[in-house]
């Protein structure tokens, strides 16, 4: 039997590697607050990642395995070491993109994130 770290070198060098390219996730964190205490926003901290984006999204929407797909939306595949979660962001090529969907797919453990991107329009 192949072990879990195997899978991963072997993704790590034969899909990131190859296919890869270096975008920048970003992660809300710490609230801020108005003066009355209310929150206003969040502040942000990004860092650089290698996805394999793939999947463009160009016609209409369609039904398939995420669900409801909307035109320009992106799928990309994330190493499994990178944490991400539903509406951070990745910027990809100058433009902000939201995670709207996340899959996990386990073979016995986790060995890759696949994401669900839409283009952020405001």
């Amino acid at each position: 039997m192949v072990s879990i770290n195997a899978i991963h070198d072997k993704l790590s060098n034969s899909l990131f590697s190859k296919y890869g390219k270096s975008v920048t996730l970003i992660k809300e964190s710490s609230p801020t607050y108005n003066v009355r205490g209310e929150v206003t926003g969040y502040t942000e901290t990004s860092s650089t990642i290698t996805i394999v984006d793939y999947g463009i999204t160009t016609s209409s929407k369609q039904r398939v395995n995420w669900g409801l797909v909307e035109p320009g939306d992106r799928t990309a595949a994330i190493p499994y070491d990178v944490e991400v979660a539903i509406n951070d962001k990745l910027v990809i090529n100058g433009v902000r993109f939201n995670i709207v969907d996340i899959r996990q797919p386990e073979l016995p453990s986790r060995v890759v994130t696949l994401a669900l991107l839409r283009k952020i329009t405001s």
